[in-house]
């Protein structure tokens, strides 16, 4: 279930374009070869399959994503994608994706966060 949702103009967004191998969820985190980003959720339908044309969302000033329960983050922690669970979490780890830092606070019992998505490339740590 995807529960991100984008807080800034989207012409202040980097947006990269492909077209889908599968099924996308919109909302979803992503990892694309090099980048981690959301899926856009502009599909008419709300459905992404196969061979649609899909954006994804690399660069947002303020963007709301899922975050690791239990866990407190401060305003302007770094963030790691997790790609096993689709959330960020504040704690550096093996295999784990440096993709921004928390524009708000979040609570241990906060199961989103919103953040500035930085639109780099990534590498696993």
């Amino acid at each position: 279930m995807a529960n991100s949702f984008l807080r800034s103009p989207h012409a202040q967004c980097e947006v990269l374009k492909f077209t889908a191998a599968g099924a996308l969820i919109p909302g979803a985190f992503l990892k694309k070869n090099d980048c981690v980003g959301i899926v856009a959720a502009y599909m008419p339908n709300g459905a992404i399959a196969s061979g649609d044309e899909v954006g994804l969302y690399i660069a947002a000033p303020r963007i709301v994503v899922p975050k690791t329960q239990p866990e407190v983050i401060e305003t302007g922690k770094k963030l790691y994608y997790n790609n096993s669970t689709g959330k960020v979490t504040g704690v550096a780890g093996s295999g784990l994706y440096l993709i921004g830092v928390s524009t708000l606070p979040g609570a241990s019992a906060d199961t989103t966060i919103e953040m500035s998505l930085n639109g780099k490339a990534v590498t696993a740590i």
